[in-house]
C-alpha cells in the first residue's frame, strides 16, 4: 500500500529531535483539514542525526551521544516550540515536512527492567521472606 503523498523514507534507528506537529509550525491555506488533523497526530523532525537526503556510506563526524546531544541543545536552545530528543526508527517525508515514528524499544526494556528489580526488592523485603532466610540461610524459591 503506497502513499503518493509521502515522497522519501529513510530506515535506521538514529538520535532525532522531534516534536508534535501544530499549526503553529506553519501550514497552507489550501491544504484542507483532513491533512492538518493527519499532521496534528504525526512527530515533526526537528533534528535528524541522518537526513533523507543524506547517504549512509558517507563519511560522517564520529561524536560521542553525549557530545551529539550537547550539539542539539545548543541547536535548539532557543527554539520556541515543545520538543524531545529521542530515538527514531523510520524518518518520512509528507507534504514536504520531515515526520518521523518513535522508538519505543528502549522505554519498554527500561519499563521492563525496572518492574523485575522492584518486584525482586519487594520480594527481599517480605517479613516473610526475611524470617525463612534467618531460619533456613537462603530465600524461598519462588
Amino acid at each position: 500500500m503506497s502513499n503518493p503523498e509521502i515522497n522519501g523514507i529513510s530506515f535506521g534507528v538514529r538520535l532525532a529531535v522531534f516534536g508534535k506537529w501544530s499549526e503553529l509550525h506553519g501550514h497552507d491555506t489550501d491544504e484542507s483539514l483532513a491533512i492538518i488533523n493527519s499532521m496534528k497526530r504525526k512527530n515533526l523532525i526537528y533534528y535528524d542525526d541522518q537526513p533523507i537526503d543524506s547517504n549512509d556510506e558517507q563519511e560522517q563526524d564520529e561524536l560521542s551521544p553525549i557530545e551529539v546531544i550537547d550539539y542539539i541543545e545548543l541547536i535548539i536552545e532557543d527554539c520556541p516550540y515543545d520538543y524531545e530528543i529521542g530515538i527514531i526508527s523510520v524518518s518520512y517525508l509528507y507534504h514536504d515536512r520531515l515526520f518521523g515514528i518513535k522508538q519505543f524499544g528502549i522505554e519498554k526494556f527500561q519499563r521492563k527492567w525496572r518492574d523485575y528489580w522492584k518486584k525482586k526488592l519487594m520480594f527481599m523485603k517480605s517479613i516473610k521472606n526475611l524470617k525463612h532466610r534467618e531460619i533456613h540461610g537462603k530465600y524461598p524459591l519462588f
